[in-house]
């Protein structure tokens, strides 16, 4: 813009000089020696009069030609403290509105988890309800054979050849009571329980002493290696005892009777993190999404809900259960209660 101000004022300029130096050959005799003379004089004179036109030209050029400019500290004060306000301003809204993008994402990926866990916890009630009724219709039928049996056995009503077939039917029973068993624990971990806090390093010492004695560790070795200042967690004792013998006879089945077991910990925040990890075989990338489903299982004669108990008992005291594995390098589960601050 000022440069084409510039070319406008220099050409007018040169016009004007050209017209003034004119006028003494339009308005005189031609051939007379005054007018070169009188041409020289009018040339100054044009130089003097476009001096004093420009200076008064660019005393207005600003109102005239270029936009107002920009307000400055010193000379419009009131109007440079306006427009540094109105651009704080927008640079805290713009801050305020990343900060409510980010609450909102967290909004929705926390509204996403409570989705997905009330989706889990109707459907360990839907199967606990199915459970509890299931096992009420087949205990009894199963009474009435165990009692048959037993009076078959016990008058020697039948023949020899048929004490084999008599004991497969006594072994086929014991895993269905063991199956309803197991369906009366998911039936009865959806039921709430009362919570207090729990010392987790003590709780797993006398689990694991219990399980020795009992002769399932005979090969396995277990490493309690949670430091002796662990918080404390808030969870059911009788349900802690359950979930870690659940998965401590998990990982011996894993490992064929032979091993090793390491517990360890960490505290983050208002959570207490207890992770159990054996040197089994692993768990392929296609099962590993389905271990905590009821009924799944990779192990032959298993009834498929040891885990899924052990999730809804985890369930049950407001903690979390996660699991990574891969196969030929073992299991480590995650469990995740509230810990005393």
């Amino acid at each position: 813009m000022r440069k084409k101000n510039r070319i406008f004022f220099w050409v007018i300029f040169l016009i004007f000089l050209s017209i003034v130096s004119l006028l003494p050959f339009l308005f005189s005799p031609y051939g007379e020696i005054r007018v070169p003379l009188l041409s020289i004089f009018f040339f100054f004179c044009g130089i003097f009069l476009t001096l004093i036109i420009f200076s008064l030209l660019f005393s207005v050029r600003d109102l005239i030609f270029l936009p107002p400019p920009s307000p400055s500290k010193t000379q419009f004060p009131f109007l440079y403290w306006a427009r540094e306000e109105v651009r704080k301003f927008n640079q805290e809204l713009l801050r305020e509105l990343e900060k409510k993008e980010e609450e909102l994402r967290k909004l929705r990926k926390n509204l996403l988890s409570l989705n997905l866990e009330l989706i889990e916890r109707e459907k360990l009630a839907s199967l606990a309800k199915m459970a509890s009724g299931v096992v009420h219709e087949i205990k009894t039928p199963l009474s009435v054979i165990l009692t048959s049996l037993y009076l078959l056995k016990k008058k020697k009503l039948f023949l020899p050849e048929a004490e084999k077939h008599i004991k497969i039917i006594e072994e086929e029973i014991a895993k269905i009571n063991e199956i309803s068993d197991s369906l009366l624990k998911l039936a009865k971990s959806s039921a709430e329980v009362p919570l207090h806090w729990v010392n987790i390093k003590d709780a797993i010492e006398e689990i694991v002493e219990e399980l020795k004695l009992s002769g399932k560790l005979e090969n396995v070795e277990v490493k309690n290696l949670l430091p002796h200042d662990f918080p404390p967690i808030f969870a059911n004792l009788s349900s802690l005892r359950e979930i870690f013998q659940n998965l401590f006879l998990n990982a011996v089945e894993a490992m064929e009777g032979k091993g090793e077991i390491r517990v360890y910990g960490k505290k983050s925040g208002e959570r207490a993190h207890v992770y159990i990890e054996d040197n089994g075989p692993g768990i392929s990338k296609l099962d590993l999404p389905k271990v905590f489903d009821p009924f799944f299982t990779t192990k032959p004669g298993g009834s498929g809900l040891g885990l899924a108990v052990t999730y809804a008992l985890v369930k049950g005291c407001k903690g979390d259960i996660r699991v990574e594995s891969e196969e030929g390098r073992g299991t480590k589960f995650e469990l995740i209660f509230p810990a005393k601050v």
